[in-house]
């Protein structure tokens, strides 16, 4: 994404006609992205092949798999919609940032095109990043558990190398089905309290957008500042969506059966894309109120703040 972005950017720099048709950095970048997007598709067609589907004596149909997901006992079946709003509210926040982006550092603030490439590539190059270091963020406790096992059966080994090997056998084998309770219980709180913390960047991402707008509505600081004040409130909130984006899911898992997943997996997905239909529509209504940007993204925090509870109640009562 953030390098698709650095590509655009050149692409502002276009001035040229097609016949009446005149292609500049108001639409130069827009084109750029789309001929990627068709070159990979088109790339994909040739490169990927469907993988062999093990036959199975029963199948579930999508009718079945539904009521399969709406009879689970009540804590699952609300463990589930709670992650299913939440990846339907990361994909809002997406569409919030791709939505404000252009209209506040462009219009707002007179930023050229190539400069609204460079933020973006920006904030999604950090949002990129934690990406990369959440999962390692939520698995540092239990390799560090699995260092602290494998030094206490180390030195047990040494204290008892005369001793029963079947006993030593039974030890191992406990201490083995022991770590694997551990990590099942590790995983599920530490992507809890990683979609906690994403929930609580967002809101302070959320709180530096507004807070440059009040600050271009006063002119209380030169554009720039203005501009990177923005910059890095989005950034903020890429970084949260990655961190949800990168829980939601995997927790959702815990709380529906594999085989009833798999039969509502376009339906899922249809849900999680469609935070990312609804948010323009209902930001650009807000938006051309008195109030603006600030009670659009106002919006985007009050469900920050709502959604905060019930990912919350999840910690304590897993499936």
């Amino acid at each position: 994404m953030a390098i698709s972005q650095l590509v655009a950017i050149f692409a502002s720099y276009c001035d040229f006609k097609i016949h009446n048709f005149k292609v500049n950095s108001n639409n130069g970048p827009t084109f750029v992205c789309s001929f990627i997007i068709l070159a990979v598709t088109a790339l994909l067609v040739f490169v990927l092949e469907n993988p062999a589907v093990p036959t199975k004596k029963t199948s579930l149909s999508f009718t079945k798999a539904l009521q399969g997901f709406f009879s689970a006992p009540k804590w699952t079946l609300a463990g589930g919609i709670i992650l299913l709003w939440g990846m339907f509210f990361a994909s809002f926040l997406m569409s919030e940032v791709v939505y404000f982006m252009p209209v506040f550092l462009t219009e707002s603030l007179g930023w050229e095109t190539k400069f609204q490439g460079v933020a973006f590539m920006v904030a999604s190059i950090i949002g990129i990043c934690g990406s990369l270091v959440f999962p390692h963020l939520i698995e540092m406790p239990i390799r560090k558990k699995e260092k602290e096992l494998n030094s206490q059966a180390e030195s047990q080994l040494k204290l008892s190398e005369k001793s029963d090997i079947s006993h030593n056998s039974e030890e191992s084998a406990d201490r083995k089905q022991e770590f694997e309770a551990y990590k099942k219980n590790a995983l599920y709180n530490n992507q809890i309290v990683l979609s906690l913390v994403s929930l609580l960047i967002a809101l302070v991402g959320q709180a530096f957008m507004i807070g440059a707008a009040q600050v271009f509505r006063h002119r209380s600081l030169p554009h720039i500042n203005t501009g990177c004040f923005f910059v890095g409130g989005m950034s903020l909130v890429m970084l949260a969506y990655n961190g949800m984006a990168s829980t939601f899911p995997a927790l959702f898992s815990v709380y529906i059966d594999p085989q009833v997943k798999l039969q509502l997996m376009p339906a899922i997905g249809a849900v999680a894309a469609l935070g990312k239909l609804i948010a323009p529509i209902v930001l650009s209504n807000l938006y051309q109120t008195k109030l603006g940007l600030s009670i659009a993204v106002g919006l985007g925090m009050i469900l920050t703040a709502l959604t905060l509870m019930p990912v919350f109640l999840l910690k304590d009562k897993k499936h």
